[in-house]
């Protein structure tokens, strides 16, 4: 058995035929140091290990963008699938929730948009709610 502790495995217990088991998937060129071994008994161990910085590492990680939020509004849904390829998102004229603002959060993310607008009603601007 392994134990590796690391920070560029990969979720894919969603994908996994053992629904009690969480799975991850660690890409290739991943450098490994053991920091321990366990006896487990009936010859058994536990390999304990941990993920290393390659001073020249043999592949570049691709970006991770985190999955989306569960939480749905169809009209903030409508006017971020309008503006995918631009480089600006106008939230103005809405009532956004928090939840919402996480959807805005992951799409910036995931589309690589960086330039949002909300046009805060002028109570915000000073900061008050």
């Amino acid at each position: 058995m392994f134990t590796i502790q690391c920070d560029s495995a990969i979720d894919i217990s969603n994908y996994s035929a053992y629904e009690n088991e969480r799975e991850f998937l660690l890409l290739p060129g991943r450098q490994l140091q053991v920091i321990g071994c366990l006896p487990m008994g009936n010859g058994v161990h536990m390999i304990q290990l941990t993920e290393t910085k390659p001073t020249h590492p043999l592949i570049t990680l691709p970006p991770i963008v985190p999955s989306p939020p569960t939480h749905r509004n169809d009209a903030l849904k409508a006017r971020l699938q309008a503006t995918v390829g631009q480089t600006e998102l106008d939230l103005s004229g809405g009532n956004w929730s928090a939840d919402d603002m996480q959807l805005v959060a992951y799409y910036a993310i995931a589309q690589h948009q960086v330039s949002i607008h909300p046009q805060l009603g002028e109570s915000n601007r000073n900061g008050d709610s």
